[in-house]
């Protein structure tokens, strides 16, 4: 019997953080009202689904947005928090802005800006460790008898995630854009994974009336 699943992954809404160009990591900043504005289109957007579960980082920009989808949505999936999916560490950049952070660590912040994968930042976590850390909730999480998931995350995890899935490089995977209340798509298929889309902002552009119109059935 062939065992079919579909993820969607959903970076967090927008935080003043994100606005300002600060590095957040495991700093836990709330959605700003844009942020909200995007969850709700999202929720708009997904409201008819047939998710069967919804996982969340703890970190408040990313359960609020998954709240937001939950509440909206006619199926009532089950909405479950795990602390596996709380964004990576930026450890000593955490507060600061990007230019800031190019201002004061030069030569590393131009190294991690070149491969992301490579460096640590100050105190931080490595890609490395994150797609570690990630890995046994994702398995657990397939392993369920789940065939229609949402993964509400971070940028780092989301890219964690389908690093393990498809087998990208991780250097690779840090240079394709990824923006706030975005959504990745896969399908895995008797184990293997494909991409469906990257990026996905339709909803973000479109009146809710035409979102409705376009994503609802």
């Amino acid at each position: 019997m062939t065992h079919k699943v579909r993820i969607l992954l959903a970076r967090h809404g927008q935080t003043e953080w994100n606005a300002q160009r600060r590095f957040q990591g495991k700093t836990d900043v709330p959605l700003n009202e844009s942020g909200l504005n995007e969850a709700r289109m999202l929720a708009v957007r997904l409201k008819n689904w047939p998710v069967d579960a919804i996982y969340t980082s703890p970190f408040s920009r990313a359960l609020e947005t998954a709240k937001i989808v939950s509440d909206l949505n006619v199926n009532a999936a089950r909405l479950e928090v795990r602390s596996e999916l709380e964004e990576m560490s930026f450890g000593n950049w955490e507060k600061l802005s990007v230019h800031d952070v190019a201002k004061s660590f030069p030569g590393r912040y131009e190294a991690w800006k070149d491969d992301p994968s490579k460096v640590v930042p100050p105190g931080g976590e490595s890609f490395e460790d994150v797609v570690k850390r990630v890995k046994p909730v994702l398995d657990d999480i397939l392993n369920r008898e789940d065939r229609e998931v949402l993964i509400v995350a971070h940028g780092g995890v989301i890219r964690a995630i389908v690093v393990l899935l498809l087998g990208l490089s991780p250097s690779g995977i840090w240079h394709m854009r990824l923006d706030n209340c975005a959504l990745v798509g896969l399908v895995l298929k008797d184990g293997k994974a494909s991409l469906l889309f990257w990026n996905d902002t339709h909803h973000l552009h479109l009146p809710v009336n035409l979102i409705e119109k376009l994503f609802i059935p």
